[in-house]
């Protein structure tokens, strides 16, 4: 993909990461490479300011090396510039600000555009007032969405509109996550009446549940089996990065194993140091 042009606002001077030559390097190679315009891909919605990638391809593309790649990604997720969907053969990586960078409102200060009459100027401010009437359909149409999913969810539930505001707060994807959260219960409810007898975790508070993003937790891609402890090989209940961005899924047994032993930067540890740490906290019950 050679053809065309990006924007690239001067606002990117006071970016956090612009003193990381190779942030940077990998952030404007995703700006180039995201689509544009909606598209398909072997049967999948690709958006604007999407791409579906993978390690090897931004290796070949930007010449970092993997682990290079895996750390800045890490980072960039940390920051909520992108969020990652992995399955086994690819990544769809979406940027979070791509319309911050790419949006047409420069257009509007050419001097074609400068030289409205006070008609074209009435008729902006008729299209504003639409515009606006259509945002407030957009958002009765959300917290609609919203609203199904927590009436679904079997656990305990505060109010309505504090759990909403929470959960747009606390997730800059919100809007990107929000159509997942009803399938995932779905497939929770289906696993859990499938148990026959076997383990199944109790249900969270539903603001905990949205909090943690259980939904990536508990439901695997296309699947209705729960991920499991890496150590205790239980149905965990919580992931952790790694210093590389590794997920790694834990019981809560070994989440207090490993704050027993005084330890809290996951972040900054490789998996088989957390793995250390975890089983030494054992060894101190």
């Amino acid at each position: 993909m050679t053809q065309g042009w990006i924007k690239l606002h001067r606002k990117l001077l006071k970016w956090e990461w612009y003193h990381d030559s190779k942030m940077v390097h990998l952030f404007i190679y995703l700006l180039l490479s995201a689509n544009h315009e909606p598209g398909r891909w072997r049967g999948i919605e690709i958006d604007r300011g999407q791409l579906v990638t993978g390690l090897h391809s931004l290796q070949k593309g930007t010449n970092l090396s993997i682990q290079t790649i895996r750390t800045c990604l890490s980072k960039l997720k940390k920051t909520q510039e992108l969020t990652i969907q992995s399955t086994n053969r690819f990544s769809l990586i979406t940027l979070c600000n791509y319309e911050d960078y790419q949006s047409n409102c420069d257009e509007a200060n050419s001097p074609a555009n400068k030289q409205l009459t006070n008609k074209q100027q009435t008729t902006n401010k008729q299209l504003t007032t639409n515009k606006n009437v259509k945002n407030e359909k957009n958002d009765k149409k959300t917290n609609s969405i919203f609203e199904e999913s927590r009436k679904l969810y079997p656990g305990d539930k505060r109010g309505s509109e504090t759990e909403f505001t929470y959960f747009t707060k606390t997730h800059k994807d919100w809007r990107d996550v929000l159509p997942l959260l009803k399938p995932a219960i779905e497939q929770q409810i289906l696993w859990r009446k499938n148990a026959n007898g076997e383990f199944r975790p109790a249900w969270k508070q539903f603001k905990s549940w949205i909090f943690n993003r259980i939904w990536e937790l508990e439901v695997a891609l296309g699947s209705q089996q729960p991920q499991i402890c890496i150590i205790d090989k239980k149905p965990a209940t919580k992931f952790q990065m790694d210093a590389t961005g590794k997920k790694l899924f834990l019981c809560d047994d070994c989440l207090v194993a490993f704050k027993r032993t005084g330890r809290s930067a996951f972040g900054r540890m490789p998996s088989t140091e957390i793995e250390r740490a975890v089983l030494d906290g054992k060894a101190k019950r």
